[in-house]
Parts: C-alpha cells; sequence; structure tokens
C-alpha cells in the first residue's frame, strides 16, 4: 500500500512590524490575481493622494531655504494693501447704501420676498419652513457688513496705537533734517511720485510719557481713550477711537437698515372679453333691477358683478390662477337725471294747479320748453303718496322727461295734500372708456367681478341714446309697489327715491335722490340684460396687481449708519496720508516680546530707568508703610522692628505694579528718549530746571 505524501503544514514566523505570519515550506505561496489588482490600486491612489502634497510641502520648504531674510515693512493694517482694502470695503458699502435707496424711492422696494406661510407647523415641504429664516438674510448680513468694516478698522487703529510710541521716537530724528534719499528697492515707473526716505538725524527728544509709557489699552469706557489721545495731541487717534465706539453702536442698528412691506405688486397680463353692450337686444323685465336698486340704497347692499352705483362695465378676465386684482381698461355706460324742482307756489299764482272731482288735484307745468301734466288721485289712506311720471317731448333733443310727485294727505289743503315735491328730469346716458380695478375669479374668498375702483377718462365720455330707451323709460312708472301693509302709494321708483331721500336725514332732497336711483338703476339693469356674446373674443393689456412683501431701506438707521461709514472713509484717507507721511518710520516698528527686546538690547539708559522706577516706588512704599493712617501700623504698632517693617515693604514691593507706578506717580514720564541710528532706544533723565546742561 503505498503511503501518503506528508502534509505541509504551515509555519508562523514573525514580521517586521510584530505581526506574526504564515510561511509554507519553500516559496509562499503568491497573492490571488484579485488580491493584486486591488492592491496595485490602493497604492496608485495613495500615491495620488500624498504625492502632490509631500511635492507641495518640499518645494515650500526648500524656498524658506534659498529666499531672502524678510524686509522691514509697516504693519499690514497700516500698508497700501491693508488701507485700500479698508477703503474698498467702505466705499463699495456707501454705493450699496445708496443704490438700495434709490431703488427703493423709485421702486417702492428694491426687491421682492416669498410670502410667508401662515404657521410653520403648516407648511408643507422644506422651500416652504426655509422661507421663516429668510429674515436673516436682511438683519444678519447688513449687521455683520458693518461689524467687519468696523473690525478692520478697529485693526488698523490698534496697530496705529502700537505704532505711535515708534513713530514718536522716530519723528524727533526727522526734524530740521533736509537730507533725502530713495528707497532702492521703489524704482520704476512711479518713482518721481516715490516718497524719499529721510535720514535720521537727533534734533530733539520725545518724553517717556508719549513712548515707552504711552498705553492706550487701559482706557475701556467709551471716548475715555479719545480724550486721552486728544490731551496728548494724538487728534488722529483720537478721531479713530470715537469713530471706533460709533462702528460698536451701528452695529445692532445695521440689523434695522432693512425691512420688509407689504406693498401692491403689479405685472402685465393678457385680458380677454368676450361680451359688448348690446342697445338693440329684446330687454325683459325691469323687476329684478328695481328689487336690487332698493336693496343697494335701502339695505347697504353689494351691486352686482361688473356694476357700480354708477356705471356698467364691459366684463374682462384674465387667464391667471394668481389671485390679485386685475386692471383694465373697458368700457363703461351710465344714465344721469338732469333735474329741475317745480315751485308749487308759482303753479298756484298761475291757476295751473287745479283740484279735479275733489279728490284729484292735477299740476301742469313746462320743464325747459317740455310742456307736462300729472294728476293722482288723492284719499285719506293711504296718506303718503310718490309717483313716478313719465312725458314724451318729441320736439325736444332728449325726448322724454321723468318726474316725480310727493305729498302727505292733508284734508284742510285746498288740493288735499302738503309737504308737495314736483320733480322733473331730463335723462342723459353716456359711455366712456374707464380704467377699471376688479376682483378676477383666481380670488376664490371673494366675489369675481366685484368692482373695486373705475377711473373715467374724460376725454373719452360721450353722450348717447341707446335704442332700448324707447321701451325701458317709459316703462319705469309701470311697476308698483304691491304690499298690503304699507300706508304709502307709490311705485317701485318712487318709493326707492322717497325713502333714500328720508333715511339720509335731510342731507339729500328729492331731485339728488331721483338723480342716485337713476344711476343705479341703470347700471343694475344694463348689467343684468344689455349685454350680448362676441362672435370672437378680443384680447388686450391689463395689469395683475396684488399685495406682495418687499424689501426696504429704513430712512433713519440708513442715515446713521451712511453718516458713519462717511466719516470713517475720511478718517481712512486721513489714515492713509498720515501712513504715507511716516512709512520709512512705521517700517522700524517692532512687536512681540523679541523686538522689544531687541530694542532694548544693551541700553544702560533703559536699565537706568528701571532702577529709577523701582527706587521711587520703593520710597513711595516706606512712605506709605509708616503713614499714620496705615492698617498694617496700626496692626504691628509703631514700636515694631526696622527689620518688620522693611518685611512689609519688600512684600509691597514685590507685588506692586512697576508699570503703573511709572504711568502714574514721580517724573518718570518726563523723562528724555530717543532712537539712535542703529535703532537702539535710549532714556535720560531730564535736567532739572535750576541747572543747565
Amino acid at each position: 500500500m503505498p503511503k501518503r505524501a506528508a502534509q505541509a503544514v504551515p509555519t508562523s514566523t514573525a514580521s517586521s512590524n510584530g505581526i506574526s505570519e504564515s510561511k509554507l515550506p519553500g516559496n509562499g505561496s503568491p497573492p490571488l490575481p484579485n488580491q493584486r489588482t486591488l492592491l496595485g490600486k490602493a497604492q496608485a491612489l495613495t500615491s495620488k493622494c500624498i504625492h502632490p502634497w509631500r511635492t507641495f510641502q518640499s518645494r515650500k520648504d526648500k524656498r524658506k531655504r534659498t529666499q531672502k531674510p524678510p524686509e522691514k515693512k509697516p504693519p499690514f493694517s497700516l500698508s497700501l494693501w491693508g488701507l485700500l482694502i479698508l477703503l474698498i470695503f467702505e466705499v463699495l458699502i456707501l454705493i450699496a447704501l445708496s443704490v438700495l435707496w434709490v431703488l427703493t424711492t423709485r421702486n417702492n422696494g428694491f426687491v421682492d420676498v416669498p410670502d410667508t406661510p401662515a404657521s410653520i407647523a403648516t407648511s408643507k415641504n422644506i422651500h416652504e419652513r426655509l422661507l421663516w429664516i429668510y429674515s436673516l438674510l436682511w438683519t444678519s448680513v447688513p449687521a455683520f457688513i458693518v461689524t467687519m468694516c468696523g473690525a478692520l478698522f478697529a485693526t488698523s487703529l490698534r496697530a496705529l496705537q502700537d505704532s505711535r510710541p515708534t513713530i514718536e521716537l522716530r519723528r524727533a530724528s526727522d526734524v530740521g533734517s533736509k537730507t533725502f534719499s530713495h528707497d532702492p528697492g521703489k524704482a520704476g515707473c512711479l518713482l518721481p511720485f516715490r516718497r524719499k526716505a529721510r535720514s535720521h538725524q537727533i534734533e530733539e527728544r520725545a518724553k517717556a510719557k508719549h513712548t515707552v509709557l504711552l498705553d492706550y489699552g487701559r482706557d475701556w469706557f467709551p471716548f475715555v481713550d479719545s480724550y486721552h489721545a486728544f490731551r496728548n495731541k494724538h487728534f488722529l487717534i483720537s478721531m479713530c477711537t470715537i469713530v471706533k465706539w460709533f462702528f460698536v453702536a451701528i452695529g445692532p442698528l445695521a440689523a434695522a437698515i432693512i425691512s420688509i412691506g407689504n406693498v401692491p405688486l403689479s405685472k402685465g397680463i393678457a385680458v380677454t372679453t368676450n361680451s359688448f353692450f348690446d342697445d338693440d337686444k329684446n330687454m325683459s323685465s325691469s323687476r329684478l333691477a328695481l328689487e336690487s336698486t332698493s336693496a343697494i340704497l335701502l339695505n347697504n347692499a353689494s351691486s352686482h358683478s361688473w356694476s357700480t352705483d354708477i356705471y356698467s362695465v364691459v366684463p374682462f378676465f384674465a387667464n391667471s390662477e394668481t389671485p390679485g386684482n386685475l386692471t383694465a381698461d373697458t368700457r363703461t355706460f351710465s344714465g344721469t337725471l338732469d333735474c329741475v324742482s317745480i315751485s308749487i307756489e308759482d303753479l298756484i299764482s298761475a291757476g295751473n294747479l287745479t283740484l279735479d272731482n275733489q279728490i284729484v288735484p292735477t299740476f301742469n307745468f313746462v320743464d325747459r320748453g317740455c310742456p307736462g301734466s300729472t294728476s293722482l288721485t288723492v284719499v285719506q289712506e293711504p296718506p303718503v303718496y310718490a309717483r313716478t311720471f313719465y312725458l314724451d317731448c318729441p320736439y325736444e333733443a332728449v325726448p322724454m322727461r321723468l318726474g316725480l310727485l310727493t305729498g302727505v294727505y292733508e284734508s284742510t289743503s285746498s288740493y288735499l295734500l302738503r309737504n308737495v315735491s314736483l320733480i322733473s328730469c331730463i335723462p342723459y346716458f353716456w359711455k366712456s372708456t374707464s380704467r377699471v380695478t376688479v376682483l378676477p375669479g383666481a380670488n376664490p374668498q371673494e366675489k369675481p367681478g366685484q368692482i373695486l375702483n373705475v377711473v373715467e377718462d374724460k376725454s373719452s365720455v360721450k353722450q348717447w341714446l341707446p335704442s332700448f330707451w324707447s321701451r325701458w323709460v317709459p316703462e319705469i312708472d309701470n311697476y308698483r309697489v304691491l304690499d298690503p301693509r304699507l300706508l304709502m302709494d307709490a311705485d317701485n321708483f318712487g318709493f326707492i327715491t322717497y325713502n333714500y331721500a328720508m333715511n339720509s336725514g335731510g342731507t339729500i332732497d328729492f331731485a339728488q335722490a331721483m338723480n342716485i336711483t337713476f344711476s343705479v338703476f341703470f347700471a343694475t339693469f344694463s348689467t343684468l340684460q344689455a349685454y350680448s356674446p362676441l362672435p370672437e373674443s378680443f384680447v388686450f393689456n391689463g395689469i395683475l396687481s396684488r399685495p406682495g412683501n418687499r424689501l426696504f431701506v429704513v430712512f433713519l438707521p440708513a442715515t446713521i449708519v451712511t453718516f458713519v461709514m462717511a466719516l470713517s472713509f475720511v478718517v481712512t484717507i486721513w489714515i492713509s496720508v498720515y501712513a504715507y507721511k511716516h512709512n520709512v518710520i512705521l517700517k522700524e516698528h517692532v512687536g512681540l516680546i523679541l523686538g522689544h527686546a531687541l530694542l532694548l538690547e544693551g541700553n544702560d539708559g533703559v536699565g537706568r530707568f528701571v532702577d529709577a522706577v523701582r527706587a521711587d516706588l520703593r520710597r513711595q512704599a516706606e512712605v506709605a508703610i509708616r503713614a499714620p493712617d496705615n492698617k498694617i501700623i496700626k496692626k504691628i504698632g509703631k514700636a515694631s522692628s526696622p527689620e518688620t517693617v522693611n518685611l512689609q515693604v519688600e512684600n509691597m514691593i514685590r507685588h506692586g505694579d512697576l508699570v503703573q507706578y511709572a504711568e502714574d506717580f514721580g517724573n518718570l514720564k518726563d523723562w528724555d528718549c530717543w532712537v539712535d541710528n542703529n535703532g537702539k532706544l535710549w532714556m535720560q533723565e531730564p535736567a532739572s530746571t535750576d541747572n543747565t546742561t
């Protein structure tokens, strides 16, 4: 029986990274083809991602090793580019405010804003929910921009304050100097306009209070730092600190520059009409129009769609689902009465008022060339009469009259009536072109066709006589009021006119009431019956307007912010001129503790000043300790040993503030300070007033 081949058992060896890996005897099995492909792709991707970064870092390190040492430069916020950025920032803000203000005044707002949903809970999608945070765009953004501008300005101010001691030290050396030299690195076409660098010659010295002891950071209360700078005759810094606090004040105010307002928005739209005023149309009964007139005048009801108290309007519509008000120029029709009151006394004196059959008073009169006569039967019941009558005037320009006779039964009167009014009117009919604003059918909560406004073009008004007048006007007095409980003998038109005049409380007489009643009656009748469809629809231009939200520039906040920005712009120009004038000195400004250490390195004069500060502080501490009202002396006793007193003095010196002491006490702030040609700071105690040096 043949022996089975011995099975190869893998052995485990430790890899270089400490992880054991299995090896087969002899050569290990190679990775599978899929594994090799994935490994290669991973290595290639890693190389593509890491290699550019390593290349960039290596080039950056190489440039650092080979580049020139950095040159002296002024602080960036006082350099050409720093101040230019600030000026551009301020100019852009001023231009933006001016443009937005002009757009607001011209266009009733400068941009449309979407309507905010009624409730965030009922918002249907994320877009409607985002509408609730749109207000951040016109509140937070202006405040952020103004705050950023204020921060840039404050940075320039801080650099100006920090460099002021350097300017004081270096400028004293420039006084009286007439030696100039060009900066060798500033050659080119602008060389004639370049500032010439002044050589440093010591002519006079600055004081310590304006140099090494100058500290504008101590004054934190508004405008105190400005007073401090003004007292030091640093007028530019004083003005800059005022502007800085103005920026602090207008930061929140900038959020109120732009506000939202609800205003009417308009856009052009195509308007269609499919009907016309057909005065040849066969009209039906006028009773419905009279009942509507009664409801409108006596019960304050609304007019019918496409009519008002005066006009009947040719209907029009727009194929738009946008709610709003639709405005278009269309034809309007109206009717009026020219009424006169006939004097009853004149009729009696002329014998034109007679009583027939003892119960029928007859009135004979002439109205503007048209003779007429009317009568009524008077009985005790009903006691009130309001009767309309019609007269033909075939030889007049307007061949008709519409009259009204009213009165109250009076048995003692010779003609059985008192408070008699006789009105005779000439009907006139008008057609014109008017600009009509109406509610279209896209307003579901309102009545479509409700007239909101009618502006008549006076130049288009024409008098005209509709064809149906000969059938319509004579029938007006034939419509009677049938009410068994009405104590009044009246037709429908007379009933409306009489009650409308009586309900006015005496402000409207019967002639005016008759004219108003006729206008409403004609407009209502025409709207209900006088229109016929056009064979083809007519399209013309209209305007769709609706209330919408627009952004406005609020005058007062915008004015205040504009004033501060303009003031900041002027002061920034002042800073620019100042920085240009002292550009050479600003290059000598040093920062950080290292820069100050280099400035003070090996200066015996500075060491003497520090020793003087410490000596004065010790002397002040000894005086304070030995003061009779000092609490420490009261506690340890006046007879204490000198060692105890010295210990208290040393403790006070150890915890004392040398800098603040130098600022506030003694004559330390009057020491002379200057910088020599090697850039080293020197200090010297001022000579006494009774000695000359």
